[in-house]
């Protein structure tokens, strides 16, 4: 079916932008008034549903939170979608938010409207929804879907902060040793230019890229572009990539970081799908496709596969050494004694602690790490400038 965007005026004067899907034009016109729209311009559209829309975390947060409400206040689904609408100031979302409502209207499942946006709402996002309706719990679901988004976005925003100062030491250390090379190195060496001496080789590699910075720069810039399409050419193969992030867990410290991370992000996302109404069986499934490092999801999969027919369903992840022995503990625990969300509610603890203490001692390595490279560049340069200077006092006195 064709989509229209639109340009309409809403009761209150104000003016609204969006799409609808409509066999015509005319049905189009017809579908806007019926909803109290004056109609101001109406056109075709290739809208996409699976290109990559500007919608942040929080944004998201909010229009669940005040889709949770409403329902909490005995507004049906329908009034919700169009009151949460009206308070969303992204126009990309509110033009995502009225292609689901219009689908909604039309009798589509709720879950089949948030699944048309793929690039948006994750799978784990999805089975939540899923539950809430099966259960006939949606504004609950809702409210931990914007919980969940809330702390995920709080864990970035930490992390953002956390490595500003590593950034900014980086960019401020790179400008100075460009400053050294550039205008300072040559200044000075220029000097023994008419002398007999013959410059050592530490001053004859920096002046070579002080002469060439531009070009060795572009070079860099060439080598990083080539390489990365190399790696997305050699990671879209799944099982080069399964080997890579398994090579990736066993880095040291990236790799636990990244680890309890994922463990983190999958266990929230099980235990949000059994507070909705989900058995562990469906939680298993949709919370193994939302993990992001290959091998794990493999391995993940794999278990949920022999729950299904009934063996041991924690093997494939007891075989992976650097999974904490905690976390396979407390969900054997959980399954033999029935109690999975107390035990991922304990995991989810457990993971955040060890995911907080981690960072810290990630950035506290970082740091130092950055500023012995940066110094050993201008110890170099240093060194260039001093060496000459060296070798013609031991000249002149001798």
């Amino acid at each position: 079916m064709p989509n229209f965007s639109y340009k309409a005026v809403l009761p209150n004067g104000k003016i609204e932008k969006g799409v609808i899907s409509e066999s015509s034009e005319r049905l189009a016109r017809i579908e806007l008034v019926s909803r109290n729209l004056n109609p101001i311009a109406i056109k075709e559209t290739n809208f996409k549903k699976n290109k990559k829309y500007k919608i942040k975390i929080f944004e998201q947060a909010i229009f669940f939170r005040q889709l949770s409400v409403y329902l909490s206040s005995g507004i049906n689904l329908d009034h919700a979608f169009n009151m949460s609408h009206e308070n969303i100031n992204n126009q990309e979302f509110k033009t995502v938010i009225n292609s689901m409502h219009d689908n909604l209207k039309k009798g589509a499942n709720i879950e089949d409207c948030f699944k048309e946006f793929p690039t948006i709402f994750s799978q784990q996002v999805l089975g939540i929804i899923k539950a809430g309706n099966n259960s006939g719990n949606l504004e609950s679901a809702f409210e931990y879907l914007a919980e969940y988004l809330d702390s995920s976005e709080s864990t970035r925003k930490k992390v953002l902060s956390s490595l500003t100062y590593p950034i900014f030491l980086m960019f401020f250390s790179f400008l100075i040793i460009g400053v050294l090379l550039i205008f300072v190195l040559p200044e000075v060496t220029s000097q023994f230019n008419n002398s007999q001496i013959e410059l050592p080789f530490v001053t004859k590699m920096m002046l070579f890229a002080s002469e060439n910075f531009l070009y060795l720069i572009f070079a860099l810039f060439t080598a990083v572009f080539a390489t990365n399409k190399f790696f997305s050419a050699y990671l879209s193969v799944e099982d080069n990539r399964v080997k890579f992030h398994k090579f990736v867990l066993k880095t040291p410290l990236l790799g636990k970081v990244l680890l309890a991370y994922e463990l983190e992000k999958f266990s929230q996302s099980i235990l949000l799908m059994l507070r909705s109404g989900l058995n562990f069986d469906q939680s298993l499934e949709l919370a193994s496709s939302s993990i992001n490092n290959s091998f794990l999801k493999k391995s993940f999969q794999q278990s949920h596969h022999l729950l299904k027919e009934g063996k041991s369903f924690l093997q494939p992840i007891k075989s992976i050494p650097e999974v904490p022995l905690i976390f396979i503990q407390l969900i054997e625990s959980g399954y033999n004694a029935g109690t999975f969300e107390k035990s991922f509610n304990k995991i989810v603890k457990l993971l955040q602690d060890e995911i907080e203490s981690k960072r810290t001692i990630f950035l506290s390595v970082l740091e130092p790490i950055l500023i012995v490279t940066m110094g050993v560049f201008v110890l170099l340069i240093v060194l260039a400038i001093l060496t000459p200077i060296m070798q013609m006092n031991s000249i002149i006195i001798s």
